[in-house]
């Protein structure tokens, strides 16, 4: 009888670390390969001098780094710090950025309050004009520790907020839509939702990290740090939301075997194997 049991634990203990193996070698990105449209893991200090900031996807949407932002450590690799001013990283406004469903993702942390800085846009709102409010911002809330998700659709615009938080704390923040519904996550925790939201699309504008995407320039420039900033063409799920939080872009998308300058060595045809 002793022997039989124990026959049968050193069966079940096999049957375990076999199926761990298995859960191991499947623990490829839930996140759909395809839905990727651009991946900015600002890693670049390694490889600055060029100023450009590496679309580490097979979208080929490379940031342009303008004003002085500096290279800090962050949340996942590198960060950059933008001091406000003109520090800004320009992605470009090619048409496959002008998304009427989307996710947009990525870490940041702020030293002091400030204006309505964008962090990361596509557009701005206004109150008249041609033509009008478009697109979509993530901002700091004017004098609060407070974050903001907007989507602009002509003279309107519809928002939602953060709670107070912590200040030179590093965020991680997700802000979706699915063409009537709009979500904002802060630290993988759904912040609430509003329907029934319309937005005007302008593929003019530039995809811009530290600042807004106004239609003559780039203004109200964030004063803080970003790190790991990815755009999907789908409504991410939570659990993928969360992975993405908790183990970074890279290893959510299984992007292995680090180049330089935020580089992988995987293609994009063998990540999409796996999935």
């Amino acid at each position: 009888m002793c022997i039989l049991k124990t026959i049968k634990l050193a069966v079940a203990g096999i049957f375990v670390l076999f199926a761990a193996s298995i859960l191991a070698t499947s623990s490829y990105a839930r996140i759909d390969p395809n839905s990727v449209v651009g991946l900015w893991l600002l890693d670049e200090n390694i490889d600055s001098e060029d100023n450009i900031v590496t679309d580490s996807s097979e979208n080929g949407h490379h940031g342009t780094i303008k004003g002085n932002p500096e290279w800090d450590e962050g949340k996942f690799g590198d960060a950059l710090v933008f001091h406000g001013g003109a520090d800004v990283v320009d992605c470009g406004n090619d048409e496959s950025l002008n998304l009427g469903v989307f996710t947009v993702a990525f870490w940041a942390k702020f030293p002091t309050t400030q204006g309505w800085n964008h962090m990361v846009s596509k557009g701005d709102h206004v109150t008249a004009g041609n033509p009008g409010s478009v697109n979509w911002g993530v901002m700091m809330r004017d004098g609060e520790a407070r974050f903001l998700f907007e989507i602009f659709e002509d003279t309107e615009w519809t928002g939602i907020s953060s709670p107070v938080v912590g200040i030179d704390e590093w965020q991680h923040l997700v802000a979706t839509y699915n063409g009537d519904k709009m979500e904002f996550f802060l630290n993988g925790v759904s912040l609430g939702s509003q329907t029934g939201v319309k937005v005007k699309l302008d593929a003019s504008r530039s995809f811009l990290v530290g600042a807004r995407a106004s239609a003559a320039a780039p203004a109200s420039y964030f004063n803080g740090s970003i790190d790991e900033v990815g755009l999907f063409n789908e409504v991410l799920a939570l659990e993928d939301i969360r992975d993405i939080m908790n183990n970074g872009l890279a290893d959510a998308l299984n992007l292995t075997n680090v180049l330089p300058a935020g580089k992988y060595a995987a293609t994009w045809a063998e990540i999409k194997t796996r999935y």
